[in-house]
């Protein structure tokens, strides 16, 4: 059974990894979020054009996810952007034709 998922669930979410298809254009980010026991959510884009993944730690090393702002238009209106804060200050900028967030099954 699926639970349902929000986007302002996924504070303190873990990063597990991102993936990307260059040929399809899609990203899956997979998460292990604390709703119910420990599951694992993923984020899917379709039709991506930016991924940026700065991995500074400005604030300390971190897995956790602080906030996620979005989906919201770019500013061409072409896409939506994404952007996923860290706890360790890094903040992932995703652009995509569509975001799904997708819970665990």
């Amino acid at each position: 059974m699926n639970e349902e998922i929000a986007w302002d669930d996924l504070h303190d979410a873990i990063l597990l990894d991102i993936d990307s298809s260059w040929d399809s254009g899609e990203i899956t980010i997979r998460l292990r979020t604390g709703l119910s026991e420990a599951r694992e959510a993923k984020i899917k884009g379709v039709g991506g054009r930016l991924i940026e993944w700065p991995r500074r730690h400005p604030w300390g090393p971190s897995i956790y996810v602080n906030t996620v702002r979005g989906p919201t238009p770019t500013s061409d209106g072409a896409s939506s952007r994404l952007e996923i804060e860290m706890q360790s200050g890094d903040t992932i900028i995703l652009e995509a034709k569509e975001f799904q967030l997708i819970p665990a099954k």
